[in-house]
C-alpha cells in the first residue's frame, strides 16, 4: 500500500472534523487522481456527491524529540459546495484557545484550533490561503500542544498549483 493510500485510510479512521469523511468512505472507494511533487490528490464519491482532496506531509516537524501522531494538511472541496476547506492535523491536541499560526512567504494568518485540528473557517477567506499557498515556495505551521510545547511544521509548496486545479477539476 502506498504511502498516499495509507494517510487516507488514517484520515478515514481518525474521527477529523469533516464528519462527513467516514460515511463517504465506508460507502465508496478512494480514488486517486495523480501525485503532484509533494501533494496528492484523491477523491471519494457517495451516492450523490463527489469529495476531493489535496494533501501533503510536512518536510519537517520540530522539536523532533517530541511524540506525534500523523501530520498533514489537506484542503477538500465537495463538487455541490461553493467553497473548500482546509484542516491542518498537528499530531497532537492544541493548548485550548491558542492558535495555529500559518507562514507562507511574506503573507500570515491565524486558524482556529480545537482537539487536534486547525482551520479557516470559511467565512474568513479559505480562498486567500489557498491562493498564498499556490503563490508561495513553502509554508510553515507553528502551534502550542496543550502541554505548552511550541512546534513548527513546514510543508513544502511545490506542486499544490498543479495538484489544486486537479482537485478542482475532479469535482466541478
Amino acid at each position: 500500500m502506498g504511502r498516499w493510500r495509507e494517510l487516507m485510510i488514517w484520515v478515514a479512521m481518525s474521527g477529523t472534523a469533516m464528519a462527513f469523511l467516514l460515511p463517504v468512505a465506508a460507502k465508496s472507494d478512494l480514488e486517486t487522481i495523480g501525485d503532484f511533487q509533494a501533494w496528492n490528490v484523491a477523491t471519494f464519491t457517495d451516492d450523490t456527491v463527489r469529495t476531493c482532496y489535496v494533501v501533503s506531509n510536512p518536510t519537517e516537524s520540530l522539536p523532533t524529540n517530541v511524540r506525534r501522531g500523523k501530520i498533514y494538511v489537506m484542503v477538500s472541496r465537495r463538487a455541490s459546495a461553493p467553497a473548500g476547506e482546509l484542516i491542518l492535523v498537528s499530531g497532537y491536541p492544541y493548548k485550548e484557545g491558542s492558535p495555529a499560526r500559518v507562514r507562507i512567504d511574506t503573507s500570515k494568518f491565524t486558524l482556529t484550533t480545537g482537539n487536534e485540528f486547525a482551520w479557516m473557517p470559511l467565512s474568513a477567506g479559505v480562498q486567500q490561503l489557498v491562493n498564498a499557498m499556490m503563490g508561495g515556495q513553502q509554508m510553515t505551521v507553528e502551534g502550542t500542544s496543550a502541554r505548552g510545547t511550541e512546534t513548527t511544521d513546514t510543508y513544502s509548496l511545490r506542486g499544490f498549483t498543479a495538484a489544486y486545479k486537479a482537485m478542482m477539476k475532479a469535482c466541478k
